[in-house]
């Protein structure tokens, strides 16, 4: 009985220290940077490889919608120039109306059917008729009688739309921003370019 009572009072508890709680953090930290550098080694690895057809296919109308995005963009938000103006859609809807309507209707006009085909070409492939084309500008665009909280939210639903096909596009591709307002000029406003 006394070797038992002997051997209990030599036993000796262990408890960690600060070092050990470090140690442990420290090896936490370690594990998780190498599981981030190994993620970020396979996004570099991804990006280097070359797009597949359908992945550039995507990233060329992502493009074209961003670029007419720009176009639309200064024009709804200075000008108030949309295909919502019934004065400029009256003038287009004449027999040569396209001269009597202003450049930055024309421009209006063109950009957004330029963003209605990127988007529909992504979408079907086929050549676009003029019914489906002014169901997808109704869709998308401004009209006449349209009230503001609507304009906002086919400006969100563009937005949408060209954000999902740039996801199509290869990993790393990003839509460039479009900003609401151009810088203004001394001579009125102009628009910058953005990269």
């Amino acid at each position: 009985m006394r070797l038992k009572a002997r051997q209990r009072s030599h036993r000796v508890t262990l408890h960690p220290t600060y070092g050990d709680y470090a140690n442990q953090i420290l090896s936490q930290r370690q594990a998780l940077a190498k599981e981030e550098r190994a993620e970020q080694r396979a996004i570099e690895k991804e990006k280097r490889k070359p797009p597949t057809e359908g992945q550039a296919k995507a990233e060329g109308f992502a493009t074209r919608m961003a670029e007419a995005e720009r176009i639309l963009t200064p024009l709804e938000s200075v000008q108030n120039i949309s295909t919502a103006n019934a004065g400029e859609r009256t003038l287009d809807a004449l027999p040569f109306g396209n001269y009597l309507t202003s450049s930055d209707y024309q421009s209006y006009k063109q950009a957004a059917e330029n963003w209605v085909r990127a988007n529909l070409r992504r979408e079907s492939g086929a050549v676009i008729g003029e019914e489906e084309m002014a169901r997808e500008i109704t869709t998308y665009f401004p009209q006449p009688g349209d009230s503001p909280q609507v304009i906002e939210q086919k400006r969100k639903a563009r937005r949408i739309a060209a954000e999902a096909v740039a996801k199509s596009a290869k990993p790393g591709f990003e839509l460039p921003e479009v900003e609401d307002k151009p810088m203004l000029s001394d001579d009125g406003w102009s628009i910058r370019e953005i990269k």
